[in-house]
């Protein structure tokens, strides 16, 4: 199942990663807006998102190797921090945007705000969830892996197989 889940995770990444920056293009080349200092940090989410999506490439194939207790490579602990901080990256602004649409409700129908919330908002914040959650477990589950690692290296010196 975790496999799976790793798959869709890292397919989902995909437009998660590339929409901020690429709204960002979108108004300055096309709409003619003046750039922003405001506007790095979508582009800086859409690095965030590249480097979350490498370090998906490279643990994919975790899970199979847990299940068959063989060792796991090694993945910088930059991607690691990188990955983390795009999910909470997503976390904050979907949360912002949460509060900046519900305080709209003077000039609009409650009903059209909720609706916003649920499509736009929503969806940020379960990716940004999922994405915290699952590399925090996946570091568990390497730990778990370098300690069971050690344990038969241990049985296999001391004759114990």
């Amino acid at each position: 199942m975790g496999y799976i889940q790793k798959m869709v995770l890292m397919v989902i990444t995909v437009p998660f990663a590339l929409a901020p920056g690429g709204l960002i293009s979108y108004l300055v080349g096309f709409e003619n807006a003046t750039f922003e200092y405001s506007m790095l940090i979508p582009v800086a989410m859409t690095a965030l998102g590249t480097c979350a999506f490498i370090f998906h490439l490279k643990t994919k194939t975790f899970y199979k190797l847990y299940k068959k207790d063989l060792p796991m490579p090694k993945v910088e602990p930059l991607f690691w921090f990188l990955t983390i901080s795009f999910g909470i990256s997503f976390i904050v602004v979907s949360s912002y945007m949460f509060y900046a649409i519900i305080n709209m409700q003077q000039t609009r129908n409650v009903d059209d705000i909720m609706w916003q919330v649920l499509a736009l908002c929503s969806p940020m914040f379960v990716f940004g969830i999922w994405t915290v959650v699952e590399a925090f477990y996946l570091h568990k589950l390497v730990i778990e892996n370098k300690n069971k690692t050690r344990h038969y290296e241990i049985d296999d010196i001391k004759g114990n197989v």
